[in-house]
């Protein structure tokens, strides 16, 4: 984000802001609330999640070190359209709004990083099941699983890199089901070898078997976590 700038640039930008640092599952920010802060995660990780008017979590993304929240703050959203919460201790840099949009006068390539790092394509694709009818959890977890794989990055014939990053939590909510059953179907794809976990990513190994299991879903709706 800071690409465009030479060093001393880089430092006085750095300084501007305040370094705010976070336990597990504080709140940095609340969806809706006025978007006051632009923030830079520099260890840990932040979980952003979206609430409908109903109530109702819908699915959620992963942001860790380098990456940003905040920056919706210029691109005319006055408030924040994401709830973020710190998944382990994290330490964030915090850019005031008057701070921010005075950096962007003085750099003004500060502002088309920032943008362009906001608006990257990196929200997990969320596949509602509105009526799940006659299908299990195991077949709809395993449809989640290969739609999203269908973005993945190939490692061989058949294991697939998933490039969202993704909790227990996060597949749940996209395929409908509780936490408790979603953990010990993965724990026993992970035993099977069907799948590798790890605290935030899934790795297919074998896509056919997978595949296999989905046997009863019908064409879900889907949609993306907007910003």
């Amino acid at each position: 984000m800071l690409d465009s700038l030479d060093d001393a640039e880089r430092r006085e930008v750095v300084a501007a802001a305040k370094s705010l640092q976070l336990k597990t599952h504080d709140i940095l920010a609340q969806q809706g609330a006025p978007a006051a802060h632009f923030y830079v995660i520099e260890v840990g990780r932040l979980r952003l999640s979206q609430t409908t008017e109903s109530g109702q979590e819908t699915a959620a993304r992963t942001v860790g070190a380098g990456q940003s929240f905040g920056g919706t703050l210029l691109a005319g959203r006055p408030r924040y359209q994401q709830t973020a919460r710190a998944q382990q201790p994290t330490r964030v840099l915090a850019w005031a709004r008057p701070t921010l949009l005075a950096l962007i006068d003085r750099y003004p390539d500060l502002k088309a990083r920032i943008v362009e790092a906001e608006s990257r394509p990196s929200a997990v694709p969320r596949v509602r099941f509105e009526d799940p009818g006659e299908s299990t959890v195991t077949e709809r977890l395993a449809h989640v699983l290969t739609r999203l794989a269908a973005n993945g990055a190939r490692l061989d014939d058949q294991a697939i890199d998933i490039v969202h990053s993704l909790t227990h939590q996060d597949l749940a909510l996209l395929s409908g089901a509780e936490l408790r059953e979603v953990s010990m179907l993965l724990a026993t794809w992970e035993n099977d070898r069907i799948v590798q976990l790890s605290p935030t990513h899934v790795r297919l190994l074998d896509q056919a078997r997978l595949e296999a299991l989905v046997t009863a879903v019908g064409a879900p709706q889907q949609d993306s976590v907007q910003r």
